[in-house]
């Protein structure tokens, strides 16, 4: 599916919908994901319903290609890391459809789906194209998902951008804001925890959000060397709401934490989701 196919359905949805939900579905970072926080999103989307699902935003890791040493069993059990990403792909992709039939699932990049090209720019530049075009296949998954090229964002209408982001501070939100000028809502991930930042503008109120991970809470590369990471991730999602005539944009990010019971939840519009 080109851009021009998810163009056109976006814009059929403004025509057809006065409200559009979209949901940022990013950081699964396959195979350090975790399989309870993947289940409670897909909990979430089936009760949602979202119309567009962003999905990639590090939804791979190529931890064997980082810049950090590998954890030498995962190291020795990738034999491909593009057979490896393609099966996790295909089945989350699958899980999103089951779970929302009719959304339009779109993927863009994050910094970890970025190293694959960096390998190859490095280590095999004169085969990069011939990759780069299986690497396409995989992302659509079929026709499954939608690709709209090498970009990092998307926007959604005029009003909501998604994009999975580069910058990491505590301020981070704020900092998005003020990069686009407050002419944008922005729903991003890369940091791993959530941020929100409001602010009132001449014309309407923006916001800006990142949300948490669906990864792991310790990384693989720290986990096998017995460290403890210096930052806190936390787990969890976003759903935006755009109301298509005012452009008004409202965004609920979703913190995942465990009850009594050690059961990975959620509150969704004022209800408690579990997997």
């Amino acid at each position: 599916m080109r851009a021009t196919d998810f163009n056109t359905a976006l814009l059929a949805l403004q025509r057809t919908k006065p409200v559009i939900t979209v949901a940022h579905c990013a950081d699964c970072h396959f195979p350090d994901h975790s399989p309870e926080a993947l289940e409670l999103t897909y909990a979430i989307y089936k009760r949602s319903k979202p119309d567009v699902i962003v999905v990639g935003s590090d939804e791979a890791d190529f931890s064997v290609l980082s810049s950090f040493d590998p954890d030498p069993d995962a190291a020795e059990q990738t034999i491909d890391v593009l057979d490896d990403f393609s099966a996790f792909h295909r089945t989350h992709v699958e899980r999103l459809r089951k779970a929302v039939p009719k959304a339009l699932i779109v993927f863009i990049h994050g910094n970890h789906e970025r190293r694959i090209f960096n390998f190859l720019a490095i280590h095999a530049p004169y085969m990069r194209r011939y990759v780069g075009r299986g690497w396409i296949d995989i992302v659509r998954a079929g026709g499954l998902c939608h690709w709209v090229g090498n970009v990092s964002e998307i926007l959604i209408t005029d009003h909501l951008l998604v994009k999975h982001g580069e910058r990491s501070s505590e301020h981070v939100s704020k900092a998005m804001l003020v990069d686009a000028g407050y002419q944008v809502s922005i729903m991003a991930g890369h940091t791993h925890r959530l941020n929100q930042f409001t602010f009132k503008g001449y014309h309407r109120t923006v916001t800006a959000v990142t949300s948490g991970c669906l990864c792991k809470t310790v990384p693989g590369y720290m986990s096998s060397k017995g460290v403890k990471p210096l930052r806190q991730w936390q787990q969890g999602s976003a759903i935006a709401r755009i109301d298509v005539a005012s452009g008004n944009v409202w965004i609920e990010n979703l913190l995942y934490l465990r009850d009594e019971n050690g059961v990975l939840q959620t509150v969704l519009e004022g209800a408690v989701i579990t997997a």
